[in-house]
């Protein structure tokens, strides 16, 4: 067998390893996932610890998976904060445009306006 066949064919306990299986998958006896631990005559104790190594390799993949889905939601709900704060700064930008705008022609009125109270008080004082 080629070595690319051996990683299309693997066995139970290794894809159960890997996360292929599903945990429900995983609730029977380790002997038969792992057959060869009846064949190697593991002790007991190897056993459970290899039993306590799938439950927690499965809490901990559950937990990662949750993790994930937390972290996408947050990176969902930063981007939309994003948008909402670049929406909201092109809209003060405008504003702060616009304003300058008017208090350039309040400016210039201001000026006129300037302008026509000193030529009549010029015109007063000729009189």
């Amino acid at each position: 067998m080629s070595e690319e066949e051996s990683f299309v064919n693997f066995s139970l306990p290794f894809r159960s390893l890997c996360g292929e299986v599903n945990s429900s998958a995983l609730k029977t006896s380790v002997y038969s996932q792992f057959p060869r631990l009846t064949l190697i005559e593991a002790c007991a104790e190897d056993v459970v610890k290899l039993q306590n190594l799938i439950s927690e390799h499965n809490a901990l993949k559950e937990t990662l998976l949750k993790v994930n889905g937390t972290m996408e939601n947050y990176y969902k709900i930063s981007q939309e904060r994003y948008k909402e704060a670049s929406a909201r700064a092109l809209r003060y930008q405008e504003q702060a445009n616009s304003l300058n705008e008017q208090i350039v022609q309040l400016r210039e009125e201001n000026q006129q306006l300037k302008d026509e109270v000193a030529s009549t008080r010029a015109a007063v004082q000729t009189i």
